[in-house]
């Protein structure tokens, strides 16, 4: 009547062993036999985070068949097209990664499943990726706090944490760090370092803009180094960096954003991943710089904020914005 793991004398299978088990994971996706696996929940209440984490396990790799050979970059697209895996955050031990090279992994492409967890798992690294239109609060093993913007990754190594506090940053992220040894953000653009305080962290292609709002942080880059005490904001510009007036009430993480001497292609790129748009103008409306704040609350309110003074017209269609000179 049931299958193996609805039996009572299978009570003690991990939640690994029962996220592979075939009628599990047909349940979990379409809903097959649905009446008699709550019933079996009801009889077992015992079992009932054991039956969620092996859910939440079959929900989270949900990948199209692809070729094992693809770059990252054409990884990360292909996780981040899935319905379920917005996030990646692993954290299972080197003893269950050599279980899922052993076994099929949930009847997902096992050469798949096995070189996503290869890649973030055999490392003890945790990383935390957010796609476009999402933000997220993650709290570090030491209480620290990083709030990371939309189309942002994060990456460290929690293990080793307590003697290597060290983050590895590409994007946009907010730091509330706690007291302890040093604290270093690292990033393709220039290293943060700090004891305990909060400051934002921007790098993205070539920009590099670091803003300290308590405490006392160091910036270093490309040869430069700026001491930041609380207030005051540093912008890597012609391969040096250069403090910069402070913009109090421009914050993210309060859908708000600052631009000085930006081009509008960086400001579109930003619409881009907030509301996860695609925006099309041309070369000559990108390049034109742009000096001003977005709100990122509505779309078509950031559209007309960043359009209006700059002479632009705008259209709307579903996800998909064109702008022009007027």
């Amino acid at each position: 009547m049931y299958s193996t793991v609805m039996n009572d004398n299978n009570l003690q299978l991990d939640f690994l062993s029962l996220a592979e088990e075939q009628r599990f994971i047909s349940w979990v996706k379409d809903g097959t036999d649905a009446s008699k696996w709550e019933q079996w929940l009801k009889d077992h209440p015992d079992q009932t985070a054991k039956v969620e984490e092996a859910k939440e396990l079959v929900n989270t790799f949900q990948f199209k068949e692809f070729a094992v050979s693809i770059d990252k970059s054409k990884l990360w697209d292909r996780i981040e097209q899935s319905t379920d895996a917005k996030e990646i955050l692993l954290e299972q031990s080197t003893d269950n990664v050599k279980k899922l090279w052993r076994r099929s992994f949930i009847g997902i492409a096992a050469s798949v499943a096995v070189l996503v967890a290869a890649v973030f798992l055999m490392s003890d690294n945790m990383t935390i990726v957010t796609p476009n239109a999402e933000n997220m609060v993650h709290t570090l093993p030491d209480n620290s706090i990083i709030s990371i913007n939309a189309g942002s990754e994060v990456v460290y190594d929690k293990n080793r944490w307590e003697t290597n506090r060290k983050v590895n940053l590409s994007g946009e992220a907010f730091f509330e760090v706690e007291k302890g040894s040093t604290f270093t953000v690292i990033t393709e653009n220039g290293n943060v370092q700090v004891l305990g305080t909060k400051f934002n962290v921007h790098s993205r292609g070539g920009s590099f803009l670091v803003k300290c709002t308590e405490g006392r942080v160091e910036v270093t880059s490309k040869g430069s180094k700026e001491i930041l005490n609380a207030g005051d904001v540093v912008e890597l510009n012609d391969n040096s960096l250069e403090k910069i007036p402070f913009q109090a009430k421009i914050d993210w993480r309060q859908s708000s954003y600052s631009y000085r001497e930006s081009t509008m292609g960086t400001v579109f790129e930003e619409i881009e991943r907030q509301f996860d748009v695609k925006i099309n103008a041309n070369s000559e409306v990108k390049s034109l710089i742009y000096n001003g704040s977005l709100e990122t609350k509505d779309l078509k309110k950031a559209i007309y904020m960043v359009t209006w003074p700059m002479s632009l017209d705008y259209s709307i269609d579903g996800k998909i914005v064109e702008i022009v000179k007027k």
